[in-house]
């Protein structure tokens, strides 16, 4: 009976071999490739698992994971967080893989590598190595990590040494804002061993996977031990630059620590000197104060003397006093008066202001 099957990893010798052992007995079976389908004529129905390679069941082996890691961002300046997946199923029976890259952004660097890596002579090293996908992604994106952590190491150095070549008696050189840029730092380095810790626990899982005892073996045992060697390196460097992310978060917090004392030091000091200042400025008010009370007496008594309220008689040779001298009097004790009920009033309504706030 004319039949098909949709086994596409099977090939014409292997589905030959596959059919004459189901059939002994029938030696042509007029097998074509038609719309993307195996179409042959057996005696029975086959099966799509009858058709399989050898009649065994095909054993496959699964890894997906999410990845993140740190991108330079060119047109911005600035350095990023991206984020990658990868889907790989493994056909330890046909030897097949399907891979699943995801990327943040189309033309992506592991998506060129892998790209360029499909069209050159990659045919014959896929067979022998199904992971290399994998290493592409962590080898295109993972030493981007040096140069993340570098790049702001340098920025906690150039503060940290603008704090310490500072004299608190002049002019600083850094400020809050450098204050709230080493607390941004310290986020970004608290960050970093959380994001390599899930990658050393991605690299682990497939080591496992890698290494475990299969039968059939999931790869060769020189790949094996070449993949293994690779997946250890990547890790390994994970390891490395999460330790010196947690070494420059310690010496950011103290570098925190340091500009926030240092800033409080030298406030201390512009504190002295406005006190210094406020004290030049008291001797000053007093000095005032003083030669105003000295040279008040003579003014009060050269202007009352001045005023036409007094004449001189040259005839008897005295003063005369108006009648009229009561109403500088009066308006002197008055305005007086005046003026000491204002302040009076004044500290009164300042001190019921402060008791309210």
């Amino acid at each position: 009976m004319a039949q098909n099957v949709t086994a596409r990893y099977l090939t014409k010798a292997r589905l030959q071999r596959v059919l004459e052992k189901l059939f002994p007995a029938c030696e042509e079976f007029h097998i074509e490739m038609k719309d993307d389908l195996w179409v042959f004529e057996a005696p029975e129905k086959v099966d799509e698992v009858s058709t399989s390679l050898n009649s065994q069941p095909r054993l496959s082996s699964k890894s997906l994971y999410t990845t993140r890691y740190p991108e330079f961002k060119e047109n911005e300046s600035k350095w990023v967080i991206r984020q990658s997946g990868m889907y790989h199923r493994f056909d330890t029976t046909t030897r097949q893989s399907l891979y699943i890259l995801f990327n943040p952004a189309p033309n992506s660097k592991a998506h060129q590598e892998a790209k360029e890596l499909l069209l050159s002579n990659l045919d014959e090293g896929a067979q022998n190595d199904p992971f290399w996908l994998h290493q592409t992604l962590f080898s295109s994106y993972y030493p981007n990590w040096r140069q993340y952590i570098a790049a702001q190491e340098r920025e906690v150095l150039k503060i940290r040494n603008n704090t310490i070549a500072t004299y608190i008696d002049k002019p600083l050189d850094v400020g809050y804002d450098s204050l709230s840029t080493l607390v941004s730092l310290e986020n970004l380095f608290l960050q970093a061993p959380v994001i390599l810790s899930q990658t050393t626990e991605i690299l682990d899982e497939l080591l496992v996977l890698i290494g475990r005892p299969q039968s059939p073996p999931l790869l060769p045992a020189e790949t094996t031990k070449k993949v293994i060697s690779q997946l250890k390196h990547h890790n390994r460097q994970c390891v490395t630059y999460s330790r010196t992310a947690k070494y420059l978060l310690q010496r950011s917090q103290a570098t925190v620590q340091l500009l926030a004392e240092t800033l409080s030091f030298r406030n201390q000091v512009i504190s002295k000197e406005q006190n210094e200042t406020m004290l030049r400025l008291n001797k000053s008010v007093f000095f005032i104060t003083a030669v105003t009370l000295f040279y008040l007496p003579a003014s009060f008594v050269s202007t009352f003397f001045g005023m036409n309220f007094f004449a001189m008689d040259e005839t008897n040779n005295r003063i005369i006093a108006t009648s009229m001298i009561w109403i500088y009097i009066v308006t002197a004790v008055s305005l007086t008066g005046l003026t000491f009920l204002f302040y009076s009033w004044v500290l009164l309504y300042d001190g019921k202001a402060a008791m309210r706030i």
